[in-house]
């Protein structure tokens, strides 16, 4: 186990976020699809609006918060593994949806984890509150691509 402070843990969310936008633009500039385009232009701008709302968390926790050690179990052996996968040549939207769902399956997990040994109610109450977004998030992505299909 390492430890890490609160903030370093929104940083690697933060990263997260920024490494599948960065997938997406590469999947973006590879197909002629115009239906699997217009999906990856949503997810990649979908992604840095997560990073922002993930900065604005930084930003707005108190101190205290953003400063409090923490024993961290991390997911990186499946986000490892989900990470070798990205980079598949030829994707469907479908591939892409569901590569996404199982990304956002690792981090909502490792934020729920969190929140469950964190010690302190407010450092509970943020990572909490991530799990949450990211869970609606994923939703939300699920919910837009099935609507990108019906075009």
């Amino acid at each position: 186990m390492k430890f890490e402070q609160t903030n370093d843990l929104i940083d690697h969310a933060k990263s997260f976020h920024q490494l599948i936008g960065e997938y997406y633009q590469s999947l973006k500039q590879k197909t002629e699809n115009p239906r699997l385009k217009m999906l990856l232009d949503y997810l990649i701008e979908h992604e840095r609006n997560l990073q922002d709302r993930l900065a604005e968390y930084s930003v707005n926790a108190p101190n205290k918060v953003m400063k409090t050690w923490f024993q961290f179990a991390t997911c990186d052996e499946r986000f490892h593994q989900l990470k070798s996968t990205l980079g598949a040549e030829e994707v469907s939207a479908e591939d892409v949806i569901v590569k996404t769902i199982c990304l956002y399956d690792c981090i909502i997990q490792n934020f729920e984890d969190l929140a469950k040994n964190a010690e302190i109610d407010e450092i509970r109450d943020v990572f909490q509150s991530i799990a949450a977004m990211e869970r609606k998030e994923q939703r939300k992505i699920v919910r837009n691509s099935r609507m990108l299909d019906d075009l």
